[in-house]
């Protein structure tokens, strides 16, 4: 059963009841940092106002669980080569960079009354400032996320869905250096570069389009 937060201190008498140590969350000084810092109480709450974080209980274990959207966007360069637009690293607020070894697309939770559809197109305008042609998005894969510690909110456990959407953007929608750094709520900074990916390596769904698009032309 989900656990309705209203206000702050709903949350924190929570995180209290369950023994997280969440008053050191996003300072220097706390001694679960990893590689980055933690985000702050602050941070947490906003999510949950919005309903991108939610609080259930399970096994007496207080979990977060979230439904991630990892849209990966394709932009056509020449015949046989396209870009995708890869999250390369994440800063905090101090400056510490992480880098990923899975190159992921553009990330966003899906908030409360939310299609995953609709965060997706949210994500491509908000984190990517995308305000072009979107070609149809299609679902890829979906998986469930097992019970794991947070490197954000350390002390709490997570649990989810990751979603994994892809889709297709015109020609010449994006710079040709491009390079693009997304400021987040908590100070930080999310990365992004293109790579390059040859045809035969694009998803299924959108080989199929392109190729169903230059029939068309063919018969026009």
């Amino acid at each position: 059963m989900e656990i309705e937060i209203l206000k702050p201190d709903d949350l924190k008498s929570l995180l209290t009841s369950f023994n997280i140590p969440f008053e050191h969350w996003g300072r220097k000084d706390d001694p679960l940092n990893g590689a980055l810092l933690s985000r702050p109480f602050e941070y947490l709450y906003r999510e949950a106002e919005i309903g991108a974080s939610r609080f259930i209980v399970k096994d007496r274990i207080l979990i977060r669980f979230i439904s991630i959207v990892d849209l990966r966007v394709f932009e056509p360069v020449n015949g046989s080569t396209w870009h995708q637009i890869v999250q390369i690293s994440r800063e905090d607020a101090s400056g510490n960079e992480r880098y990923w070894q899975v190159k992921r697309g553009i990330t966003t939770k899906v908030r409360r009354d939310e299609m995953v559809m609709d965060a997706a197109r949210r994500a491509l305008l908000v984190k990517a400032k995308y305000k072009g042609v979107i070609r149809d998005i299609h679902p890829e894969s979906n998986r469930p996320l097992a019970p794991y510690l947070s490197r954000s909110f350390p002390g709490l456990k997570c649990a989810g869905i990751d979603y994994v959407l892809v889709c297709e953007i015109p020609k010449g929608h994006l710079n040709r250096r491009f390079e693009m750094v997304h400021e987040r709520p908590d100070g930080g900074k999310s990365n992004f570069r293109r790579r390059p990916v040859q045809f035969e390596a694009l998803p299924r769904a959108i080989r199929e389009n392109h190729e169903q698009r230059r029939n068309l032309q063919k018969l026009i």
